[in-house]
């Protein structure tokens, strides 16, 4: 990684509101493809691999929510923006909340998707034995049940396809050092540190992480809107990313003249 920032994509108008995307577990950057398409024109969208996803060296070492925080930092402060919304899924939640919460003069706003305040001791041991598996067996250790259980409703679908052929490509040992980085991790004094507006959003259909984890969320926040999608699964920008990027929009009009 050239002087140490990670890979990102910066699209829309330099003048543009920054919105930066931050993408989950066992994904890349292009998760957010069919979203940022969708965006108003107002919007600069700056998408980035975090450590150990396709395209990016693989780590030394785990990676933490402390060094993925770090990594945002560096590209905001190499792309020279001042203040950003910052977007995240599922564990790239967790980050953005992280950054959020310990950068509070750099963010303006946070939409939290299909988020946690926390990796519970059930969710860490499931990760730690992800870790092992791909370690041993490569990416498609880990099929069917790691993209059964994030798409329920969405299986036959071409996205679904897709999404597998993009998993099953991502470095075995950077996803493991991904995952044994997020094990115990917890942003709930994070989210209790956010003060800008935050959009929470829930997929009813989510089985990893339901909706209640999403108002446990919204629990520690003093600025807060959820919303929660009745047919939405584990990945709501990716499953439903014209909706998505609609809520994007609708969040982000509140910045247009501030």
């Amino acid at each position: 990684m050239k002087n140490s920032i990670i890979p990102h994509i910066d699209e829309g108008p330099t003048t543009g509101l920054p919105v930066l995307l931050i993408h989950p577990l066992g994904a890349d950057q292009t998760f957010w493809d069919g979203t940022r398409k969708h965006f108003s024109p107002a919007i600069r969208s700056v998408s980035c691999n975090l450590r150990g996803a396709a395209g990016t060296p693989v780590p030394s070492d785990p990676v933490t929510l402390e060094r993925t925080a770090a990594d945002i930092e560096a590209v905001r402060q190499a792309l020279g923006i001042e203040g950003m919304i910052v977007v995240g899924c599922a564990v790239g939640a967790m980050a953005a909340a992280a950054y959020a919460g310990r950068s509070p003069n750099r963010v303006r706003g946070v939409i939290l998707s299909n988020p946690a305040s926390e990796i519970t001791e059930a969710a860490g041991a499931n990760l730690t034995m992800r870790a092992e598996a791909v370690r041993r067996r490569g990416m498609a250790a880990l099929l069917p049940d790691a993209i059964a259980n994030a798409f329920p409703g969405y299986m036959e679908t071409e996205l679904r396809r897709d999404y597998e052929q993009r998993f099953i490509t991502q470095p075995a040992e950077g996803y493991a050092l991904a995952a044994l980085g997020v094990v115990g991790a917890s942003v709930a004094s994070d989210l209790e540190s956010i003060a800008c507006p935050v959009l929470l959003i829930a997929g009813r259909r989510d089985m990893l992480l339901p909706v209640h984890q999403a108002q446990k969320c919204k629990a520690r926040l003093r600025n807060s809107e959820l919303m929660v999608l009745e047919r939405g699964a584990h990945f709501i920008p990716y499953q439903e990313p014209t909706w998505f990027a609609e809520q994007v929009n609708r969040f982000t009009r509140q910045y247009e003249t501030a």
